[in-house]
């Protein structure tokens, strides 16, 4: 009897030993799709023109991933897809609301894993929305009925230990965005923000992907009201932050617009083309009023 409750207490040791210890040398692999169901809510049109991509008009709000340590470490971007985004209306009940870990997401596996939401730099215990699916590639998880009010950061989370893996701070994407050829994960600009009030001098400070550069630069301009060229600027990296990555590196960019001009304008941060391409062309716009 004492030689079986000991091989019981062996076989527990073993699996939970292995239970533990294996996802920290397996790699799970998912590939999900943008949701059908989603996409077809989504027709990419303001006032009857076509906007964007579908897809880029339905997110509202996305955030980039990082790790705590070598062990709890990985990458990535999360984003937030709505469709009443873009048709606004809220009163439908057929309305999606879903939270997509795009391609490129990678994390290192480790027992337990969930994802749940943060507020002010702490996990929130209990916000568990579903186990992860995997801990590399594109995956999507229903979070209708989560109030996102309540939370600021999605958490990659191992609820056998209560230990963070990795955490994303989330931005609202402003509606009044455009992207061309661009998405938020591509370029993000911090100051100024849309509609906001500038003077005539003025600088623009944000992040952008490495590839968005040319020899650490690229251009700035400042449209009329009429969309003719009031102000060109270069955004340079700052500090000499090596361009030369994918990851995200922070720029500024000083402008100054002529003094005998006052009312809205257009800020435009084109991805530096040295090939002349149009194919290679990009940018991102928003509005903006000089008023002093």
């Amino acid at each position: 009897m004492k030689k079986i409750f000991i091989t019981v207490i062996l076989v527990v040791i073993v699996f939970v030993g292995y239970w533990l210890i294996s996802p920290f040398f397996i790699d799970v692999r998912v590939s999900e799709s943008f949701p059908a169901e989603l996409l077809s809510q989504v027709d990419g049109q303001v006032d009857g023109q076509i906007t964007r991509n579908p897809i880029e008009d339905a997110v509202v709000m996305t955030g980039n991933f990082v790790g705590f340590d070598k062990i709890h470490n990985g990458t990535g971007t999360v984003s937030i897809y709505s469709s009443k985004n873009k048709r606004g209306d809220t009163s439908s009940s057929d309305i999606k609301t879903i939270l997509r870990f795009e391609e490129g997401f990678q994390v290192n596996n480790g027992p337990d894993l969930y994802v749940g939401f943060g507020k002010n730099g702490k996990y929130v215990k209990g916000s568990e929305i579903s186990k992860l699916k995997g801990n590399i590639g594109a995956q999507n998880y229903d979070i209708e009925g989560v109030d996102l009010n309540q939370y600021d950061s999605v958490w990659v989370w191992c609820k056998a230990f209560s230990t963070p893996f990795i955490k994303a701070d989330l931005n609202h994407v402003a509606e009044n965005i455009t992207y061309k050829k661009a998405t938020a994960d591509l370029i993000q600009v911090t100051l100024p923000f849309p509609d906001a009030v500038v003077g005539k001098d003025f600088s623009v400070i944000g992040k952008a992907r490495g590839n968005w550069f040319f020899e650490a630069s690229f251009p700035v301009e400042v449209l009329d009201k009429n969309g003719k060229i009031l102000a060109i600027g270069i955004a340079h990296t700052i500090n000499g932050e090596d361009w030369m990555t994918t990851n995200f590196v922070n720029f500024k960019a000083d402008i100054k617009v002529p003094q005998s001009y006052i009312g809205p304008a257009t800020l435009v941060l084109k991805k530096d083309n040295p090939s002349g391409l149009a194919e290679h062309d990009a940018s991102v716009l928003f509005p903006i009023n000089i008023e002093y």
